[in-house]
């Protein structure tokens, strides 16, 4: 409950903060929290109605090996439209999840391979998640594409091996 300004305050630069790092266009502003219009905030909450389930992941991308090894997988887009599309792609993992590509322009009919690599350094199960964005004149026009990431290391290969004859 928000029973000062401040509180107000606080919650609407969560939410802001939030709406800009996940690309969600809104044009509320402060005041509109302040004062708010059942209208306005209506549409709002109809706006986000629509546009957050674009942000719950599509698939989960599993990445099995051992201790100490890595592992590349791919994630293919596809621009099926006539116009190019630009993917703003957002890493939000583990630090031993990596991707090498943090823009991706694709010409119409083009697909392009985005690697995501997973170095196991660990042997508990780390996860992350990859969004990718579609940024058309400096708006994103499309839902974005999410994928769950998930490692699973699977044992650990000896340091060195010794052969004992005898035992006593």
């Amino acid at each position: 409950n928000c029973n000062t300004e401040e509180d107000i305050m606080s919650n609407f630069k969560f939410i802001s903060e939030a709406s800009s790092l996940y690309g969600i266009q809104d044009s509320l502003q402060v005041e509109d929290f302040l004062e708010p219009c059942n209208i306005k905030m209506l549409l709002f909450a109809l706006h986000l109605f629509h546009t957050l389930p674009n942000y719950i992941p599509q698939q989960t991308i599993t990445f099995s090996c051992q201790l100490h090894e890595s592992v590349t997988k791919d994630v293919m887009l596809t621009n099926s439209t006539a116009k190019p599309m630009t993917y703003l792609v957002y890493l939000e993992a583990h630090k031993n999840f990596q991707v090498e590509n943090d823009f991706i322009k694709l010409d119409p009919g083009r697909s392009f391979n985005v690697s995501i690599h997973f170095k196991a350094s660990l042997s508990r199960p780390l996860t992350g998640r990859i969004i990718f964005r579609n940024r058309k004149n400096g708006h994103y026009k499309s839902g974005a594409l999410v994928f769950e990431l998930k490692s699973q290391v699977l044992g650990r290969f000896p340091l060195s091996n010794h052969l004992v004859n005898h035992v006593r």
